[in-house]
This record gives C-alpha cells, structure tokens and sequence, in this order.
C-alpha cells in the first residue's frame, strides 16, 4: 500500500524545516547541492581534484546524521548499500579509514 500524495503546503514545511526539497514526483531528497550528483566525477577530475570522498552517514528517525566509522559494522552495509545504488554512475569504491573515496 502506498499513502495518498502529500499537499504542497507538506513539501514546503518539510524543506523549511530540514532545509531539503523533497520532489513530489520521485520522493528523493534534493540537496540542491551540484557537486553531489554523480555525473560530476568526470567534471572534477577535469578542474583539478585529485580525490573525492564521502563518509558513510545513517539518518535516524528525527533526521539526525550519524557518521559512521569503518569499525562499525553498518560501515560494511552502507557501503555495499552505496555501491549497489551508485551501479553504472561511479567508479568502484576503496575505503581508507573511515573515508569511501571515490575518485
């Protein structure tokens, strides 16, 4: 089952509260932010970056971020969960510490 679609008044409280968009068509959360879309890898190896990387983040019920380190076992998870997701986007990943670089 699926909940009835959301009023805009609901999309709009929501990115005012958590400072994200939420896109009623798909429900993905947008950053906004350019640099986190995965057609930019090829980009900024162009300009100059050498190395990119993200830290593994879980997202509790309260959108509270808790970064997570390699010693955790859900470390393991989110990157599987990330490499699954990001399939035919990016180039395979390599952990260094607590680091999943990507470039």
């Amino acid at each position: 089952m699926s909940a009835p679609a959301a009023k805009p008044e609901r999309y709009e409280t929501f990115a005012k509260r958590y400072g994200v968009a939420l896109d009623p068509s798909t429900r993905i959360f947008l950053t906004g932010r350019r640099e986190a879309k995965p057609d930019r890898q090829s980009a900024a190896r162009e300009s100059g970056v050498e190395r990119v990387s993200f830290l593994p983040v879980l997202i509790d019920k309260a959108l509270h971020p808790e970064v997570l380190k390699a010693t955790d076992p859900r470390f393991e998870d989110a990157v599987r969960y990330m490499t699954w997701a990001s399939e035919g986007y990016a180039e395979p990943f390599r952990v260094e510490g607590d680091e999943v670089c990507i470039a």
